[in-house]
């Protein structure tokens, strides 16, 4: 096998692939109802990351022609641009989370034996299940104290761009909890 196929396979195949949402054999009812329910979900966060991209592009491009050519900036673009950027982030990271395409440094990992790296995947998803769950409520909390400050260039609360924040962390959160479930379900199997 060439060096090009060995990277091919490996950018193919994930570390755990039953981490994948929708790649669980012989799944219970539940987990299939959870995985088209986040399915929906992630289809709102690509949604909203493509428009949130597509909005940023149409503001600096428009940014730069009225600043450049016509003499007569836009006031509310860096503003309006900024906070895209901010659900830009916060709605797209969620969908590589989903698909395990983050990147993950497999090394140590994979010298394991099978049921030792789901322990590890088990320990893993669970810490950074309280972490997404720690900051989801903290940026609840977050969103809840500026409700009532309002941005004076585009004169709305800032408690919208800051909802990013946990929409984005309780989506991940809902992910990494289903990933915990079924690498419980593997375990228990003895799968």
């Amino acid at each position: 096998m060439s060096p090009d196929e060995l990277v091919e396979e490996a950018v193919e195949r994930p570390l755990w692939p039953h981490l994948v949402v929708g790649a669980f054999p012989s799944a219970p009812r539940w987990l299939i109802f959870y995985d088209r329910l986040l399915g929906v979900l992630l289809k709102g966060a690509s949604l909203i990351a493509v428009t949130a991209f597509m909005l940023i592009l149409g503001i600096v491009v428009a940014g730069v022609v009225f600043r450049y050519v016509l003499n007569d900036p836009l006031t509310w673009s860096e503003t309006l641009a900024l906070w895209a950027m901010i659900w830009l982030v916060f709605a797209g990271t969620p969908v590589p989370l989903a698909r395990s395409s983050h990147y993950a440094v497999e090394a140590l990992v994979v010298k394991f034996p099978e049921g030792v790296q789901r322990w590890l995947a088990l320990a893993v998803t669970a810490l950074g299940l309280l972490f997404c769950v720690l900051l989801a409520g903290h940026g609840f909390w977050l969103t809840n104290q500026n409700r009532a400050q309002i941005d004076p260039t585009l004169e709305v609360p800032f408690a919208f761009s800051y909802a990013a924040v946990p929409t984005g962390f309780a989506l991940m959160a809902a992910i990494l909890l289903r990933n915990c479930l079924v690498v419980l379900l593997l375990i228990r199997r003895g799968q």
